[in-house]
């Protein structure tokens, strides 16, 4: 995978680089697929090559990750994230398939939500619908604050050695050794003032819960989360039962990074999630 601009061909509203713009052949769905918090387009190697050749994919890399700035669109929320993307959406050939990680899949969750008729059919891996509690929201908002602030002091290498000791990524111990290292060199590279502005505007305890509206979406929909990652998997059983055409999907022997551990998985369920738009 390399990077390349989408500035121009998909619209002028993010000007950002993604990972692959690979176009669909005829009658093939179109993936745009969003990483997680620190991470970059390229994290979505394994399950790229994983997937039919003729789908098209698109991965970039989100404003304040890789090697697109944080002003790529201006002081980005997540709404307008969403609105950005749902644009660059609207330029692609159906069937439009949307994949979201962790912090990407938040931003896809807004995306459906706020643009439904952009999207055919919708996939999230380790992904919260946000927090219904305000006072959890602003709790969870002035941690983030902080850790942005630490972020900023400190450097990128020192704050990913604490942001990975956690256990929710214990299981990147299993990723082949060569992802592993592609994918901490790309973080490492990051730019830590773009990053901590991203943790700032795109912290869960800012988002927008959508709790109320997720029930609203009626396209196919599968909510995954790594097996072993227990809040989430809880989160993802809960969107399911919320969504009209939503199934669950536990990703075996995986933790929250699910697409780095267990890459087949990831792009079995997704081809599964076709199979079913596919059907009607």
């Amino acid at each position: 995978m390399r990077r390349a601009r989408w500035a121009g061909q998909l619209g002028e509203a993010l000007d950002g680089w993604c990972g692959v713009l690979q176009p669909a052949q005829r009658g093939e769905p179109t993936v745009l697929a969003l990483h997680g918090f620190t991470g970059t387009s390229l994290d979505w190697c394994a399950v790229h090559q994983q997937l039919p050749t003729a789908w098209g994919w698109i991965a970039p890399d989100l404003p304040g990750h890789g090697r697109t700035p944080w002003t790529a669109l201006g002081t980005p929320s997540l709404d307008g994230l969403a609105d950005a993307l749902a644009d660059a959406l609207a330029k692609l050939p159906r069937p439009r398939v949307l994949l979201g990680y962790s912090l990407g899949g938040r931003v896809a969750l807004t995306l459906a939500t706020r643009h439904p008729a952009a999207i055919d059919a919708l996939a999230t891996l380790g992904a919260s619908a946000g927090l219904k509690d305000p006072a959890a929201a602003r709790e969870r908002a002035a941690a983030d604050d902080r850790l942005a602030a630490g972020l900023e002091r400190d450097g990128v290498p020192r704050f990913l050695r604490r942001w990975n000791a956690g256990p929710l990524f214990d299981g990147q111990r299993g990723v082949a050794p060569a992802l592993r290292a592609r994918s901490h060199a790309h973080r490492r590279a990051a730019d830590p003032r773009g990053l901590a502005a991203a943790l700032r505007a795109l912290s869960t305890g800012r988002m927008r819960p959508l709790h109320a509206v997720v029930r609203d979406l009626s396209m196919p929909c599968v909510f995954m989360a790594g097996a072993h990652d227990l809040k989430f998997t809880a989160l993802a059983a809960d969107l399911a039962l919320a969504t009209p055409r939503g199934q669950f999907c536990a990703v075996p022997d995986a933790l929250h990074a699910a697409h780095l551990e267990q890459p087949g998985a990831v792009a079995g369920a997704l081809v599964s999630l076709v199979g079913r738009l596919r059907s009607g």
